[in-house]
């Protein structure tokens, strides 16, 4: 019995293996939609939020006051009246054995201490913003790389599907050629280049296949079906006007921005560490030697603690506060620059890959037309296949070129 079970296992294994993986179709605005939801860091960078927020509502707590309670049982035997520990509160102790009770609650609350709360306040809230800085910087980068995987995966699509159409054309021009005719073995010349290229576009394929399915979080062997256009219109964006929405949009600045102020915040914070804290306390005590508590107490104290003195520590912190701000304010200039710098790059690069896209057009429409005037010339054939690639090339180029563009800017094209 043993044995047919594990005979009846192994076949639906085999069967399971050999089973064809069903097709997922997906467009581009879903499959970065979903990259974003499994990616791992964007996770970790939520999580990073999440903890900051946590930090400001741990230092808006401190605008309440502090309230403690606090209950003692006391047993002692001594000869003469002595001092309780601190940590218990400190009560006066007659000679003599017995046993003591007290019960006390006490209320403390700063009613000013430099400003140093609202400082910490305005300092957590710039992390905050920093972290979702952070976040959206990691966000945009992978929305790129997503981008740029489905257009060379539909790039190598739509390469294959002209290799094959121009094998299928190559075989119906020479079928019905005599076996003597020079022509075959130019036929053949050209069979065997297209098989080859169709052969490098089926690798590239499944190697770049991998690396979209981990970049979207699926299972390494999902396949996808790429709902998407694989065309390009040419549009005139003006430099002057991407540079400005990069300034606005960019991730990158903000977070800088976030940072600087961070910085600030901390000079600022250690400043208020050398002025006046004035204090409020209160408490209200039941003791006695014995139940009901019958002794009560109660007083207030209004505290004044001013630092003279601390071996030029804060003065020692604030210059390394201050050396802080200024490498964030070089930082600053420095992503300043690069955001200028990747601005032009890419809206250089996109002007180029539409001229390019352009002049590969009207050679593939020059091509076309031979063909039809030549339509036995394998000559034509080889030249049109060649173009024919150049122009998909010069699409997914121009594509890319976009989706670099708007990763220089910081936000979508779309609509603007």
């Amino acid at each position: 019995m043993r044995v047919y079970l594990t005979f009846f296992l192994l076949v639906f294994m085999a069967g399971a293996l050999k089973a064809e993986v069903l097709e997922e179709s997906i467009t581009l605005s879903q499959a970065i939609k979903r990259a974003v939801m499994n990616n791992h860091e964007l996770l970790k960078k939520k999580e990073e939020i999440k903890e900051a927020q946590e930090r400001l509502r741990e230092v808006e707590g401190g605008q309440y006051p502090r309230l403690y309670f606090q209950a003692d049982y006391s047993r002692y035997d001594s000869r003469s009246p002595f001092l309780s520990l601190p940590y218990w509160w400190q009560s006066i102790f007659p000679e003599g054995r017995g046993e003591y009770y007290s019960a006390r609650l006490s209320l403390s609350k700063d009613l000013y201490s430099g400003g140093s709360l609202k400082k910490r306040e305005r300092l957590a809230k710039s992390c905050i913003r920093e972290k979702e800085a952070e976040y959206e910087v990691k966000k945009n980068e992978l929305a790129y790389q997503v981008t740029e995987t489905f257009y060379s995966l539909l790039l190598l699509e739509k390469k294959q599907k002209v290799g094959l159409k121009f094998i299928e054309d190559l075989k119906n021009k020479i079928k019905n050629r005599s076996k003597g005719d020079p022509a075959i073995l130019k036929a053949e010349l050209l069979f065997m280049k297209a098989e080859i290229l169709q052969e490098q576009w089926e690798d590239s394929y499944n190697r770049i296949r991998l690396l979209f399915n981990q970049l979207l979080g699926a299972e390494l062997n999902t396949r996808f079906s790429l709902n998407g256009e694989f065309t390009s219109q040419e549009t005139t964006i003006d430099l002057s006007k991407v540079l400005s929405w990069a300034f606005q949009h960019r991730p990158e600045l903000h977070r800088q921005s976030e940072q600087l102020i961070a910085r600030s915040q901390e000079v600022s914070l250690i400043r208020s560490a050398r002025m006046p804290v004035i204090s409020l306390g209160a408490t209200y005590e039941y003791r006695g030697k014995q139940f009901p508590l019958e002794e009560e107490d109660w007083w207030g104290v209004l505290n004044l603690r001013l630092p003279l003195f601390d071996g030029w520590l804060s003065w020692t912190r604030e210059k390394g506060a201050k050396i802080r701000m200024n490498q964030a304010k070089i930082e600053k200039a420095r992503i300043e620059d690069l955001v200028q710098r990747e601005v032009k790059d890419a809206h250089q690069l996109l002007v180029g890959a539409q001229r390019n896209l352009n002049k590969r057009e009207e050679r593939l429409k020059k091509m076309e037309e031979l063909r039809t005037k030549f339509p036995d010339s394998l000559e034509a054939d080889e030249i049109y296949l060649k173009v024919a690639i150049a122009y998909l090339e010069g699409i997914y180029e121009v594509l890319i070129a976009r989706a670099k563009l708007e990763l220089a800017v910081g936000t979508p094209l779309t609509g603007r």
